[in-house]
């Protein structure tokens, strides 16, 4: 039967809709089918899982699972196959027509209601005829269906029905994957090898972590092991060295998990973990030995200027004690070849984030470094081997360095503060040590008049000596030395230090005076005064003498018998006089160093010394050689026991002590005249530099340095006093000596000397400079000049 264009659009309007709920049906048959059939494989690999199943049985659960798979797609396409909506012909446009008749009016749906009750009639009456009327009757009426959307009439319901099942089961499992992935994973490998017959796994599985690997001799290593399914209470650690035997550390599992600790091993070693029958693969773990040092030399050599050896220490010690300055040369052999090596070097006094790291010349085992020591501290070696291993907690060693002491000197000669003499030279004897050598000695002295610190450096006969003893004579001539300046002076020593540079050191400090010219006179009046006193003594004991010999010469010429008593009364006699010779040439030599004082100081006029000089003479002669040879005539007639002689050498001896008393009461009167000559000589030195003193003064005064003025006149003045003492003193000694008219003299000068006032005036002149009256002062200066001229 043949359709109209129109009836053929509304045909394959209602064939779309027919294929449309086809493949709904077909996409949601799919996913029930993957669905169920996940379900029924999950469920066969789970059996595999739970039982471990021989052959066989694998063989009966995969027969069983393709079994399962079959009913199931026989089901889906069986329903497929019996859904009316979806076969081709009258039957499915009937339902499809009445689908879309829900959407049309009640007048149309009438219709299409009468079309089918038109067909069912068809049905019944099963003539062709009739089916393709009823069939035209059906489209026709479904010609005037309303135009609808096909998603509308499609039934969707199977696909969301299929949704829920197969996301449980897609979910569960994805669960089941996440928590037993590894035993579904094996189960399905068994399973789908049905022909291969496995053992069944055991109740749990150990492993071990580290599973090999390397690590240092002797260092400690930590062993986790782990146990997973129904985990024991312990397990075996088993080890051995390469041809040893095995060792068994047992393992406490808490959880499934436990450790062991070794401090250390020393060779590479094999191990595993076992319980019962299961078992970890056996692990190799390879020990490393660290690098480290195996012998440690050095040798320290010391500064040049300590004159010192260069000290070798001993072996494998790496302890120093050295002087600052030294040169450390240390030498190391590792045990293994180094690729590099260094000296960790930590000062005194830092904390270790100060450490300084010193590169070291490395070479095949060995490494050495030559470095200069100047602070003390700690070092130690660290080396890093070929492989790159590091060593660890390698030794600390101390370095100390020693104390150069510093030096010593002292003064030994003069032994305390001394009065310069009148040849203005010091004798000085200095010592100086050092326990590395001295440098030099310097003798370093200041008037104390002024802070002027002056240098003399004293001659050494070895250079670096360790110990000096200097005698030197200080000749203070040059210095220019004014009486009464005292220098205060002291030894100093450098050592040779030249590291840290020369360590001073520094003796007591002495004075030297230069006695003021009243100390001298004080001094040489007391020196005569001596002489004058021994002369006196000398002369009272020769005078007893001449009487005792006199004495015995008499009683010889009544009764020349020499008896025991007599004997030693001449023995005596000539024991005195050999005393009295010693007792002049005792003050000879006084007077001898009298004169030089005198000399040195310019005390004495050419008349006054010559007469000193000729006082020198006389005391030389008084013991006369005739007297000595008497002496020595009378000892030899007592050891002769000879009367006669003995009388004769007496008589003689006699004689020429006579001679003897009278050269000594010359001697004395001479040297009282000459202490009366020696004090106008005194008299005329203080007047003259009184007069040199007050020039030098004005001179002063007319530069305009005034400041010492006042105290200049002051001491004028006092001078002026000693002078005005002096000069009394002066007039008493003439008037003793019977020299009137030289004391009148010395008189009328003191009264002069007090009419002037001298002493007031130039106490007077120092006032005026000290109050700004140049002039006034300087005119009374001029006047005291002129009075003292």
């Amino acid at each position: 039967m043949n359709l109209s264009a129109e009836l053929q659009s509304v045909q394959a309007a209602l064939d779309n809709l027919r294929r449309l709920q086809r493949k709904t049906e077909l996409i949601a048959a799919v996913i029930v089918g993957s669905s169920i059939g996940l379900a029924i494989w999950i469920l066969g690999i789970a059996v595999e899982t739970i039982w471990h199943l021989s052959s066989p049985g694998r063989w009966l659960v995969l027969i069983i699972l393709g079994l399962c798979s079959f009913i199931v797609l026989f089901l889906l396409r069986r329903r497929l196959t019996s859904d009316k909506r979806l076969r081709v012909g009258l039957e499915a446009e009937e339902y499809w027509a009445l689908e879309v008749g829900r959407f049309a009016a009640e007048t149309i749906r009438d219709r299409l209601l009468n079309a089918l009750q038109v067909n069912r009639r068809r049905e019944n009456a099963r003539d062709p005829q009739s089916e393709e009327l009823a069939r035209l009757a059906l489209l026709q009426a479904a010609a005037e269906l309303p135009a609808v959307d096909a998603e509308q009439v499609v039934d969707r319901r199977s696909f969301k029905l299929a949704a829920y099942p197969t996301s449980g089961t897609v979910i569960l499992t994805v669960i089941l994957l996440i928590l037993f992935s590894n035993p579904f994973y094996l189960a399905a490998g068994r399973l789908f090898s049905p022909n291969v017959e496995y053992t069944a796994p055991p109740p749990f599985i150990l492993s071990v972590e580290p599973a090999g690997g390397w690590g240092y001799r002797n260092e400690p290593v930590v062993f986790n092991i782990q146990a997973l399914g129904a985990a024991p209470s312990e397990a075996g650690f088993y080890y051995r060295y390469a041809g040893g035997e095995t060792q068994t550390e047992v393992v406490r599992l808490t959880d499934g998990k436990g450790s062991l600790s070794f401090s250390g091993f020393p060779n590479t070693f094999f191990y595993s973990i076992r319980r019962d029958e299961v078992k970890t693969p056996e692990y190799k773990f390879e020990v490393v030995i660290r690098p480290q040092v195996a012998e440690l030399h050095y040798k320290v050599h010391p500064p040049r200027y300590t004159g010192r050896p260069t000290v070798v220490g001993r072996e494998n010690v790496g302890d120093v004690e050295a002087l600052p300055g030294s040169t450390l040369e240390l030498k190391v052999r590792a045990n293994k070849p180094l690729a590099e090596a260094w000296m960790q070097y930590l000062a005194a006094g830092l904390d270790s984030s100060r450490l300084d790291s010193l590169p070291m010349k490395a070479q095949g085992n060995s490494a050495e470094i030559q470095l200069r020591l100047q602070r003390e501290g700690s070092y130690a070696v660290r080396l890093v081997d070929k492989d790159g291993h590091p060593d660890i907690d390698p030794v600390r060693y101390n370095i100390r360095l020693l104390i150069d002491e510093t030096p010593s000197v002292r003064i030994v000669f003069p032994e305390g503060d001394v009065v310069l003499g009148e040849d203005m030279i010091l004798p000085l004897a200095v010592e100086a040590d050092d326990d590395y050598g001295l440098g030099k000695i310097v003798l370093e002295y200041q008037n104390l008049a002024d802070s002027i610190v002056s240098t003399l450096t004293l001659p050494l006969k070895t250079v670096n000596a360790r110990s000096v003893n200097v005698e030197y004579l200080w000749q203070l001539g040059s210095l220019a030395l004014m009486p009464g300046d005292v220098l205060e002076y002291w030894a100093a020593t450098y050592d040779n230090d030249d590291v840290r540079g020369p360590k001073r050191a520094a003796s007591e400090r002495r004075l030297v005076r230069l006695p003021t010219f009243e100390e001298i006179v004080a001094s040489v009046e007391q020196s005569e005064e001596t002489a004058f006193e021994k002369t006196e003594k000398t002369l009272d004991a020769a005078k007893q003498l001449r009487d005792e010999v006199a004495r015995l010469a008499e009683e010889m010429k009544r009764n020349p018998n020499i008896d025991w008593q007599r004997r030693k009364q001449m023995d005596e006699a000539v024991a005195q006089q050999k005393d009295l010779n010693a007792q002049v040439e005792q003050a000879r030599n006084a007077l001898d160093e009298l004169v030089d004082r005198l000399e040195k100081n310019d005390m004495l006029t050419a008349a006054t010394l010559e007469k000193y000089q000729e006082l020198q003479k006389l005391l030389s002669e008084v013991a006369t050689p005739e007297l000595k040879a008497a002496m020595e005539k009378l000892k030899a007639a007592l050891e002769s026991q000879d009367p006669e002689q003995i009388r004769q050498a007496l008589e003689q001896f006699d004689q020429n002590r006579e001679q003897f008393l009278q050269n000594i009461e010359r001697s004395l009167n001479i040297l009282k005249q000459l202490q009366l000559e020696r004090k106008l000589d005194e008299l005329a030195r203080r007047a003259e530099e009184l007069l040199h003193a007050q020039e030098h003064s004005l001179k002063a005064m007319e530069e305009g340095q005034i400041q010492d003025i006042p105290l200049a006149q002051e001491m004028m003045a006092q001078a002026m006093e000693s002078l005005s003492e002096s000069m009394c003193e002066a007039a008493k000694m003439a008037a003793t000596a019977g020299e009137k008219e030289l004391a009148e003299t010395l008189d009328s000068l003191q009264i002069a000397m007090t009419q002037k006032d001298l002493t007031n005036r130039l106490r007077q002149t120092g006032a005026d400079a000290a109050c700004g009256d140049i002039n006034a002062a300087q005119e009374k200066g001029r006047q005291s000049a002129r009075d003292l001229a």
